[in-house]
């Protein structure tokens, strides 16, 4: 079954001009990655094109875009690799401490009970999230390349079974009964072309994208739903001491994006073929390859 175009994992490296070769920044050694966690290390500028991974999803172009992705930080163009990175899986799905904000005052300026409200309302959004990722898909959003907070939809499981029977029932009628409106097959070369173009799209699209995908979706849900549940103990009992809550904040923030990366390295995930990539021509190995790739 014919879909539409999605969104690859990284965006283009002509997107993000290159001003100076690459420096090795706070978040390129494991000190520098602990600290980033943790939210201490400085602040970096990004001296080559940033990796910003967006989630294979369907566009919606309606008015949603607009009045819920109001209330998210900006981020700056001069934002490191690890800022745009943290940035985009905040976006992608509820628990952002500073993202999609119930109320309309920032978080940093909230008290206790606005940071327990906020942690039960990304709770609750997270597992509406596990169901509509079980059906046919729950919104998520990501940055254009203008840098502006876009709303997109996932493939949901239910969705993805659906796709799947109308490509085999497609195949399996040699393509007598089209529900994607393409053309009809004329003749038998033709027909057997369409017959293993079904087939391929039937497994290759249906079943490992949109079945692992939405299987995948799921299980990250009910992770981040179970994150920000164990937030609010923190967020109700020493939210009100600055440091404190500074604290907090990194950790439940950079704990979520540890858990979207882990999620999308797994089977179905969107990382999923390009972390295990290789280069057999430098002898570099899957992960490392990645790991160690601008």
């Amino acid at each position: 079954m014919a879909i539409q175009p999605l969104h690859h994992t990284d965006t283009a490296p002509s997107a993000l001009p290159e001003t100076q070769p690459r420096q090795p920044d706070a978040a390129g050694s494991f000190s520098g990655i602990f600290n980033q966690l943790l939210g201490t290390a400085p602040r970096q500028q990004a001296h080559s094109a940033a990796q910003v991974l967006h989630h294979p999803v369907v566009p919606l172009h309606d008015e949603r875009n607009s009045a819920k992705t109001n209330n998210v930080p900006a981020i700056a163009d001069t934002a490191s690799s690890w800022e745009k990175y943290r940035d985009e899986q905040l976006l992608s799905n509820p628990g952002g401490e500073n993202y999609f904000v119930p109320t309309t005052s920032a978080v940093d300026d909230a008290g206790t009970v606005e940071n327990v409200v906020k942690d039960v309302t990304d709770v609750v959004a997270n597992l509406g999230n596990f169901f509509h990722n079980l059906l046919f898909g729950a919104e998520t959003h990501y940055r254009d390349e203008r840098g502006a907070v876009q709303t997109s939809q996932n493939r949901g499981l239910v969705g993805s079974l659906v796709d799947l029977v109308c490509d085999v029932g497609s195949a399996l009628s040699f393509g007598t009964w089209r529900p994607d409106g393409e053309a009809a097959p004329q003749g038998l070369q033709e027909r057997a072309s369409f017959v293993f173009d079904k087939l391929k799209e039937a497994v290759a699209d249906d079943v490992v994208a949109g079945v692992g995908g939405s299987v995948n979706h799921m299980g990250e849900d009910l992770l981040l739903a179970g994150w920000n549940l164990v937030e609010i103990v923190p967020d109700a009992t020493i939210s009100n001491v600055e440091m404190a809550e500074k604290v907090v904040s990194n950790v439940f923030d950079n704990g979520q994006v540890v858990i979207d990366y882990l999620t999308d390295v797994l089977p179905g995930g969107e990382a999923w073929l390009r972390v295990h990539a290789t280069d057999l021509d430098e002898s570099q190995v899957p992960v490392f390859y990645n790991i160690a790739t601008p």
